[in-house]
């Protein structure tokens, strides 16, 4: 019942205005709480884990570091002082890493 009435939710954000080029913009960048997920398929075994089990805090962390790369971060708070994180250079039209080549093609396999 809580899954049906979240997607009722979610599905009622999705329509309304966002934010414009959300990848890149500064309202994106902090600290993110996820506070439910359903989808088991996720790529992420951060997010895998959240789907059975609620009892650890889990967020996002979109931050510049002190080179000012963009980073992504996600992390498991198991207490205060104990968490597991997985950082990850974010490459985006705003702060591309110059190490990645452009995409040929539409991507499709």
């Amino acid at each position: 019942a809580n899954d049906a009435r979240i997607s009722e939710l979610v599905a009622s954000l999705e329509k309304t205005k966002s934010i414009p080029s959300p990848a890149i913009a500064p309202e994106v960048y902090g600290r993110w709480k996820l506070v439910h997920t359903n989808n088991a398929n996720t790529a992420s075994p951060i997010q895998r884990k959240a789907v059975d089990s609620s009892s650890f805090a889990i967020y996002q962390d979109i931050i510049f570091n002190s080179k000012n790369q963009l980073v992504v971060s996600q992390v498991v708070k198991f207490s205060d002082s104990a968490e597991l994180k997985v950082d990850a250079l974010a490459s985006t039209s705003a702060y591309p890493l110059p190490e990645l080549t452009e995409r040929k093609g539409d991507g499709k396999i």
